[in-house]
This record gives structure tokens, C-alpha cells and sequence, in this order.
């Protein structure tokens, strides 16, 4: 996903610098954010990988292990060079990691950022 930040003036001015965009994370093979929180905890998890990505492999904090997903979103239609992923996370397991996997070898590691502070 690739996003352009602008200015805007409603009801408060958004960005300052309009040639601000996040089209760099598109470089990455794996870029996922938790997101929609149910009781503090993410519901869903969603972003986009590289099509050369078979699988995504997430390691969840604590007791919840790893688990590997096929990778098998859709491609978007503005950018067929990416697939859509997205997880339901209604079990309360928060993932610190992904692997993107090809042919069953990691070829890149993406850790989590960390969760902004007040």
C-alpha cells in the first residue's frame, strides 16, 4: 500500500511537507500493521507482501508460537507487484515478528515497530 500524505485544512492542517509518502515500504517483501482494537486487543492484521512471497510466518509473543500463512491475497490492482494480507487476530495473540518465506527459506525478517508512546 502505498500512501501520499498532503495538506490539508479541515478541520486542522494534516502534514506540513506534501512530498511526504510512505511509498518506500513497498521495497520491503513483508509490511504489516495490527489494527481495530477489541477490548486493547489488535483484531486484525493486514499489509501487503512482495508477489515472490509463498508464505508469511509470524511469531507471536508468549505462549502463541509461530504459525505459517499461504500467501494467497489478492494483488493490487494499483500495484500488481504486491498481494494483500490480512489476518484475523480475535484470539488475542500479538505477533513481534514476520518471516516472508520463498521455496521454504527466509528471504526477509520484519519486526514489528514498536507501539507509539503517550
Amino acid at each position: 500500500m502505498c500512501y501520499f500524505a498532503f495538506e490539508s485544512d479541515y478541520p486542522e492542517p494534516d502534514v506540513a511537507d506534501p512530498e511526504n509518502t510512505f511509498c518506500d515500504d513497498l521495497a520491503r517483501p513483508v509490511h504489516l500493521w495490527e489494527r481495530g482494537e477489541h477490548a486493547r486487543w489488535p483484531d486484525v492484521t493486514f499489509g501487503t507482501i512482495d508477489v515472490s512471497i509463498d508464505e508469511v510466518r509470524l511469531t507471536f509473543e508468549g505462549a502463541c508460537g509461530t504459525q505459517t500463512y499461504e500467501a494467497r491475497g489478492p494483488l493490487l490492482r494499483s500495484y500488481p507487484k504486491r498481494r494483500v494480507f490480512m489476518l484475523d487476530q480475535s484470539d488475542s495473540c500479538l505477533w513481534k515478528m514476520a518471516e516472508a518465506l520463498r521455496d521454504g527459506t527466509v528471504v526477509a525478517t520484519y519486526e514489528k515497530p514498536a507501539a507509539p508512546r503517550d
